[in-house]
């Protein structure tokens, strides 16, 4: 699949897109009508039509599960990073209640990572790069909070909070990660050419006494085809492009933080 794409408005490469795909859907009747006559089509407008319907159901549903599974995904790949984004508000949260000489460091590898996380590792995933810019961090951070000696049994709870909040922490990073690089399948991205192309083709089949029926017929079949693929695309990769998802999370974990400083 070409990832150039991410890097231009979705208005803008959606529009040409679906403007090309019309206007060769409607050239493609043109050339149809030029070599085969419109009366030897219109004998066989019952077959073709048999014909079509089954390939446009089957084509539709395939369409639809595709665009379905990719809104999944990216409501997925956002649920991901509100738990990554609550993980850090947690954990801050969570030193309250040690000494302040052993919160202070923790807390200061905490802001740490939030910012490497929007600006280093944010920038690199719009871009279709994956950056472990934050994972040293992560690791400084869990050694201090596994050298600290807890004292009392309320220190041993919070110690031990801390560690299980790193862990959901680590595999909610992962997990972000793995999704910024996940994607449709390259035969998926060829299955559905060739299936838009055929589906549109059978529409030439037919044999339509007023042509500019047929011709306005035809293009707004190739729009609502490539309008759906359009989505599919936006929402493919779900840090890329104008509808990627934000750092607005982070943000809420950073007023979080904010209001932990404060009280």
């Amino acid at each position: 699949m070409v990832t150039w794409i991410y890097s231009s408005s979705t208005w803008l490469w959606g529009t040409l897109f679906v403007g090309v795909v019309v206007a060769l859907s409607c050239l493609g009747l043109v050339l149809t009508n030029r070599l085969v006559s419109v009366e030897v089509r219109a004998t066989q407008n019952e077959v073709t039509a048999a014909a079509m319907g089954l390939v446009g159901v089957a084509y539709a549903v395939l369409l639809a599960f595709i665009a379905v599974a990719v809104w999944e995904n990216f409501g997925e790949a956002d649920k991901l990073v509100d738990n990554e984004a609550s993980y850090i508000g947690d954990l801050y949260r969570e030193t309250i209640g040690l000494q302040p000489e052993k919160a202070a460091p923790i807390r200061s590898d905490i802001k740490k990572y939030i910012d490497q996380v929007t600006l280093a590792e944010w920038s690199a995933q719009r871009v279709g790069k994956v950056s472990q810019a934050g994972r040293p961090t992560l690791v400084h951070l869990q050694s201090l909070i596994a050298r600290i000696e807890p004292t009392t049994q309320g220190q041993q709870a919070i110690v031990a909070e801390l560690l299980h909040t790193m862990d959901l922490l680590y595999d909610a990073r992962r997990s972000r990660i793995l999704a910024a690089g996940s994607g449709i399948p390259e035969i998926v991205w060829w299955i559905v050419g060739f299936g838009t192309a055929l589906t549109i083709g059978f529409t030439y089949l037919f044999g339509v006494a007023k042509f500019r029926m047929h011709l306005v017929t035809t293009g707004m079949l190739g729009a609502s085809m490539s309008l759906v693929i359009v989505l599919i695309v936006s929402l493919d990769r779900p840090f890329r492009g104008d509808l990627s998802i934000s750092v607005e999370a982070y943000n809420n974990a950073r007023g979080s933080i904010a209001a932990v400083d404060n009280r």
